[in-house]
């Protein structure tokens, strides 16, 4: 029994979790068979993408323990593919993701240790030497990634693919909202794309930002972009303190290190 509205919620380990998750797959796929790998991790039994890797799911559940349903729904909505039917990629839908440099690195090790020993053969490109650019399917509800291959299908020069999903983009977004005053701003942009707001090139000028010093910003997480001046040593101070912070205790973490603005593009600050 719950003792009241101010009782701490008692938060379900890995294992828990994972079989809470396993048991909405088979509740919403009574025809498609599914295995515990381990903790975190489950496999499609037969599918050709069959592994679902959890950990992202788990944090956010960590962090919103009392919405696991809705958290669990959310998460749901990437399996919809499940029976293994891949849809054409729809171009106008393609649009560029920011994710750590050792991003492809990390789901590879993850991916073997789940017993999936395929290459991760996605469409990327770097961004700096923290950073990637990784290509993707915006599917709404979720971001579908493809493969090296179903992007040769595609009559999409590579060399243009960066400029065109740009575009892509911008039309996806339906807001960028400022906000903040006297040096220090945060960026707005619906939860999901405020890291590629990066690669908008027009956006990031004096004009936008009244800040002392170049223009700096910090990443944490996909959905935290912040900016001050590089002549703002108090904004910095507390910047470098919030992105180590939300760097590790945040769902879809980026970087830790805060970055400045060279004309073209952002470098690694500090």
């Amino acid at each position: 029994m719950i003792g009241g509205c101010n009782a701490q919620i008692q938060k379900l380990s890995e294992k828990e979790f994972t079989k809470i998750f396993k048991d909405s797959l088979d509740n919403r796929y009574p025809k498609e068979k599914f295995l515990i790998q381990k903790e975190l991790v489950i496999k499609a039994v037969g599918e050709k993408l069959n592994v679902y890797l959890l950990n992202n799911c788990y944090n956010d559940y960590l962090n919103q323990p009392d919405s696991i349903k809705n958290i669990i729904s959310k998460y749901l909505e990437s399996t919809k593919d499940i029976s293994g039917l891949k849809k054409k990629i729809e171009v106008t839908r393609i649009i560029p993701i920011i994710m750590p440099g050792n991003y492809l690195e990390v789901m590879k090790e993850k991916f073997k240790q789940s017993g999936f020993n395929k290459e991760l053969e996605l469409v990327y490109q770097k961004y700096n030497d923290q950073l990637l650019i990784v290509f993707g399917e915006d599917e709404e509800k979720r971001i579908g990634y493809f493969s090296k291959e179903d992007f040769s299908k595609l009559k999409i020069s590579r060399d243009t693919l960066l400029e065109f999903s740009i575009k892509n983009l911008k039309k996806r977004i339906s807001r960028v909202n400022k906000i903040g005053t006297k040096g220090s701003y945060g960026i707005e942009a619906g939860g999901n794309f405020e890291s590629s707001i990066i690669l908008f090139q027009e956006f990031w000028n004096k004009k936008n930002f009244d800040v002392d010093g170049d223009i700096v910003i910090a990443i944490p997480n996909r959905d935290i972009l912040i900016v001050t001046g590089s002549n703002d040593q108090k904004s910095l101070d507390a910047y470098e303190k919030l992105a180590v912070k939300s760097f590790n205790e945040g769902s879809y973490p980026l970087s830790p290190y805060l970055f400045k603005w060279n004309g073209k593009g952002f470098e690694r600050f500090n």
